[in-house]
């Protein structure tokens, strides 16, 4: 059974959504509304990693700007 191109795109989304949140140590790479869940997480639980979550939108953004992308 061959699969099909959808099911192998989730596959890889889903691996490149996993390998970079426990590689960043709980930054999302792939979703935006992942960091701010987390982001409210921390605020309520007072748990380091704030900081990060904050600036990951505005950084990306910024850079994307900045090169041209």
């Amino acid at each position: 059974m061959k699969p099909s191109l959808p099911i192998l795109l989730s596959v890889n989304g889903g691996y490149v959504d996993a390998a970079g949140f426990l590689a960043l140590h709980g930054l999302f790479t792939t979703h935006v509304t992942g960091n701010f869940v987390t982001l409210g997480a921390a605020l309520v639980l007072g748990t380091s990693g704030a900081l990060a979550k904050t600036l990951a939108l505005p950084l990306f953004a910024s850079l994307c700007l900045v090169s041209g992308s």
